[in-house]
């Protein structure tokens, strides 16, 4: 992802992205497991529009609030 320079150092600015993924990918997937096991238990008592509901609530990237983190 990041480009490296001919001294092998990564260019300015990819440290923030790398923060940045470092903080979005287990955001989204909490999200993602959270979305399956939610759906998975809709499919169990059979509502399948429920499931389905919930498979797209949870599939969305998250948020700027979710990505923050839980208040404390």
């Amino acid at each position: 992802m990041s480009q490296l320079r001919d001294s092998g150092r990564p260019e300015a600015g990819t440290t923030l992205i790398h923060c940045a993924d470092s903080k979005f990918l287990p955001v989204r997937t909490g999200k993602s497991i959270t979305g399956a096991r939610l759906a998975t238990e809709e499919y169990v008592k059979g509502d399948l529009q429920m499931a389905k509901n919930k498979q797209e609530e949870y599939a969305k990237a998250p948020t700027a609030q979710e990505l923050k983190g839980p208040k404390k």
